[in-house]
């Protein structure tokens, strides 16, 4: 310790945490036909921008792509962001806000405003999101932390992904159908009746998913879940498609013990640590908590072996919409 700042120390007490967390972000298809998205190919998934990586410490694997997004083309001062891109999701989810949320545009980004609904009825920041979409939007807010196919993280700081309604929705569901398939199974292998794990028990499971992209009649396409892992007890290798709204999901039986991270390893005790320690995410990190625009204007693959053949579309981004 160096003599001239071990006075330093003393202020330990007097550090405040951050009230920020790093983001990802959801990058969405143009507004093109299902055709033309196979032709012209524009990047879609979840996006890592580089500089947030950085700040988590990321280390991508083999279903991350480097891309580079250009957000704003269409004004004075566009802004290209460099970053990873994947449509394969392995993830341990922590903590997720506490209901539907209304974000105010503001000249510093995105901004927590309130609650979405009250009593099971749009509150007024609900009802200003609905009429005013220019101005506000509905978001739903997850902690998570990437995996890879052994389970260890490839950051050591959860990152935070925000979603609107069509993606959020999508993934949401998908969420809650997955975390009641690893009950099932979990009780089921031990015999007893179907009973409910604790958060702190979920944020040990790990969803393996896979993105494909989802257009509606008269509605701008946006990512969802086309493809997921489901625990099961002897159906492991099997496949199976299930209907969703307006869309399916193809689910692949695989072994409990791939998808329940055992709390004897240190992945468990990194989870739980970094759970305990974000507990109280869904309101004291939604305060104040700025975030930038999520779609781009174009985008191209960073990468020696491929590129992006750039759309003549304007994009539309209409994801809210759904």
């Amino acid at each position: 310790m160096n003599a001239q700042t071990d006075f330093l120390q003393e202020f330990d007490e007097d550090v405040k945490a951050s009230s920020t967390i790093p983001y990802l972000q959801v990058q969405n298809p143009p507004n093109l036909t299902l055709a033309q998205i196979q032709q012209y190919k524009p990047p879609y998934g979840w996006f890592i921008p580089s500089e947030q990586g950085d700040l988590v410490d990321f280390k991508a694997n083999e279903h991350f792509t480097p891309t580079r997004l250009t957000f704003g083309e269409d004004t004075s001062q566009p802004k290209q962001v460099d970053g990873w891109l994947t449509q394969r999701v392995r993830v341990s989810i922590l903590h997720k806000s506490s209901g539907v949320e209304v974000q105010e545009k503001t000249n510093r980004g995105w901004q927590y405003a309130g609650q979405a609904y009250y009593k099971g009825q749009l509150s007024k920041y609900g009802q200003l999101a609905d009429s005013d979409k220019e101005n506000y939007r509905f978001r739903t807010r997850y902690l998570l932390v990437f995996l890879d196919e052994n389970n260890q993280p490839l950051h050591r700081i959860p990152l935070q992904l925000s979603m609107g309604r069509g993606t959020g929705g999508t993934f949401d569901a998908e969420v809650r159908q997955f975390r009641g398939e690893i009950e099932r199974v979990f009780f089921k292998l031990r015999g007893e009746p179907t009973k409910t794990l604790s958060d702190r028990a979920h944020a040990l499971t790990v969803l393996d998913m896979e993105l494909g992209i989802h257009k509606g009649d008269s509605k701008a396409p946006f990512i969802v879940p086309v493809k997921r892992l489901t625990p099961s007890v002897d159906g492991i290798g099997n496949e199976t498609v299930v209907d969703r709204r307006e869309r399916k999901v193809k689910l692949l039986g695989e072994f409990l013990s791939s998808l329940l991270i055992p709390k004897s390893s240190e992945t468990e005790q990194f989870l739980v640590g970094l759970w305990q320690e974000y507990q109280d995410f869904p309101t004291r990190f939604s305060s104040l908590q700025v975030e930038p625009e999520e779609v781009s204007s174009k985008a191209q693959t960073v990468s020696t072996t491929s590129a992006f053949s750039e759309s003549p579309f304007e994009p539309n981004w209409g994801e809210d919409d759904f």
